[in-house]
This record gives structure tokens, sequence and C-alpha cells, in this order.
């Protein structure tokens, strides 16, 4: 594999990738393929990005702390809505789901709830009943300041909290 930013070869090395392409800054994969230039440039090959994507989204609504603004927003855009029918189905005022995704007004616990509630619903979670215990167990406190996420050839992605 050729380095797009200066056309030398680049090796493969085995380090966790930042994956900033989901709009999140915690979320790292390991166990994919990644590629290192001289010149700094990293590339990575993901694979069943839709997998991953879902993954995420999963662990996102399994999270035992309260939504941040950037993971309302990709849990929105990977249910396929736009902020006027996320809003509309929230039955919240599009204004007002665009100050949660900016981080510009804190959301309420309530609201919290009923976003991971209508994106499990929206993606057809397979697994309802974990998701109800992860809501009996939800602390307000509790800060993730990492998603680690795995690619295992036989298991898919698995996720860790850090």
């Amino acid at each position: 594999m050729r380095c797009s930013l200066c056309s030398k070869p680049m090796k493969k090395v085995k380090m966790p990738y930042h994956f900033k392409g989901s709009g999140l800054d915690n979320v790292y994969l390991s166990g994919i393929p990644v590629y290192r230039c001289a010149c700094g440039e990293v590339i990575a090959k993901i694979p069943h990005m839709k997998e991953l994507l879902e993954t995420i989204g999963e662990a996102i609504v399994n999270k035992p702390a309260p939504l941040t603004g950037k993971e309302i927003r990709f849990l929105r855009k990977n249910s396929g809505n736009t902020a006027e029918m996320f809003a509309r189905l929230l039955h919240a005022d599009p204004s007002t789901l665009s100050r949660w995704e900016t981080g510009k007004n804190p959301i309420g616990a309530q609201s919290d709830r009923l976003i991971r509630l209508l994106y499990a619903f929206l993606m057809n979670f397979e697994d309802r009943d974990r998701l109800f215990e992860v809501f009996l167990k939800l602390r307000d406190a509790r800060e993730i300041r990492r998603i680690k996420v795995t690619r295992s050839p036989r298991k898919g992605y698995q996720i860790a909290y850090a």
C-alpha cells in the first residue's frame, strides 16, 4: 500500500486506530489492519463498516453514563434520521435537539433514556432485556473517556469502556 500524501510504501503496524470517522472523539479500534507511513500518515482498512457502526451505536446506548452531544448526533445519523425527523420522533423542538447535539444544553435523564430507547427501537435491537437492565443501572455521574472496539474474525466487533 502506498501513502496518499507522499506516495511512499506504508508499513503494517499493530496499534489502536483512533476512528475519527465516527464523529466521536473517544472511539478506538483494534484488531484491524493499520498502515503507517514515514511521513506520519496513518490509514486503516476497516472491514464490515455497517456492523462496526451498529456496534458503536449499541455501545453508546448501553454505556453507564449520560449521553454526550456527539453521541446523540451519532445515534441520530446512524439511525438514518434527519435532525427534524429525529426531533419529531422525540416530540422535541428541532432547536432543542440541536442544542443537545452541540453540547450547548445538557440533556435531562428522561430525554437521555428516551433517545436510547428510540435508537434501540429504530435499529431493531435483539437483546432488549439487556438494554432495560442497563437503564436500571445507569449512573449519571460516571464519565466514559474511551470506547474501545476490537475486531475478532470469529466474534465480530466487541466493545469495552475505559
